[in-house]
């Protein structure tokens, strides 16, 4: 059984080759990474590359749908798609400027 492990995007991908397919397992490699869905976690194709190719969309998939948060003075915050959020005290209100 051949193995390999490549690292894309902090999540490390794992192909295993077994006939006549490669399984690539997709695993987040921090905490703060959100993990695939047991059903998009593994995908089986008869090529290699293929495989490996479906395995980065889905992580390129999940790095999408993450929001970062990035603290700005005077109680805001930016997200990351760029939108500036202003947070206003204890009440956990945002409204988008």
């Amino acid at each position: 059984m051949r193995t390999e492990t490549i690292n894309y995007r902090d999540y490390e991908l794992q192909a295993v080759h077994n006939l006549p397919f490669w399984q690539v397992s997709i695993y987040p490699t921090m905490p703060h990474l959100l993990a695939p869905s047991p059903d998009a976690q593994t995908v089986s194709l008869g090529d290699k590359e293929a495989a490996f190719a479906e395995a980065q969309r889905r992580v390129d998939a999940l790095i999408s749908k993450q929001v970062t948060v990035r603290s700005l003075s005077a109680g805001y915050v930016e997200l990351t798609s760029g939108a500036k959020i202003k947070i206003f005290g204890g009440s956990g209100t945002l409204r988008r400027d």
